[in-house]
C-alpha cells in the first residue's frame, strides 16, 4: 500500500467514526438498578384465605350470614386486609403465609421495609 492509498484509506475510516452516532449519558436514574418484584407463582396465586370478613367472630362468632366463614384467594385480598392478617394474624408465622403475602405485596408495589412499617402501624392502632 503506497502513502496515497493509505491516507484515502484513513481518512475514510476517520469519516466513518465520526459520523456515527454518539451514546448519551445516562442519568442517574438509569444507573440504579429498580429491584423487580418476587415472581408469583401457581402456589402464590392459588393460596386460598378464609375469613369471617372484618369483625366477623367478634360480632356473632360467625352465626350471621353477614359473617359465614369464606374462603378467598389471597390474590384477591385488598392490601389492607393482607397487611392486617400480618399484623393480627400471629399463628401463620411459622408457615408460607407470611412470605406469600409479602411477595403480592412487593408485586403490588411495596419494599420490605415499607410492609414492615405497615405492619407495625396496624398493631400499634
Amino acid at each position: 500500500m503506497n502513502r496515497r492509498n493509505f491516507l484515502t484509506a484513513a481518512v475514510a475510516t476517520t469519516a466513518a467514526l465520526t459520523v456515527a452516532p454518539v451514546a448519551t449519558a445516562l442519568t442517574v436514574q438509569d444507573r440504579i438498578p429498580v429491584p423487580t418484584p418476587p415472581v408469583m407463582d401457581e402456589t402464590t396465586l392459588n393460596t386460598m384465605w378464609g375469613t369471617y370478613g372484618k369483625h366477623g367472630l367478634t360480632h356473632c362468632n360467625g352465626a350471621c350470614p353477614q359473617h359465614q366463614l369464606r374462603w378467598v384467594r389471597l390474590v384477591d385480598c385488598e392490601t389492607s386486609h393482607l397487611l392486617a392478617i400480618l399484623a393480627t394474624q400471629y399463628q401463620i408465622a411459622y408457615t408460607q403465609y407470611p412470605r406469600i403475602i409479602k411477595v403480592i405485596l412487593m408485586n403490588r408495589g411495596f419494599n420490605e421495609s415499607q410492609i414492615a412499617d405497615a405492619v407495625e402501624a396496624a398493631r400499634s392502632v
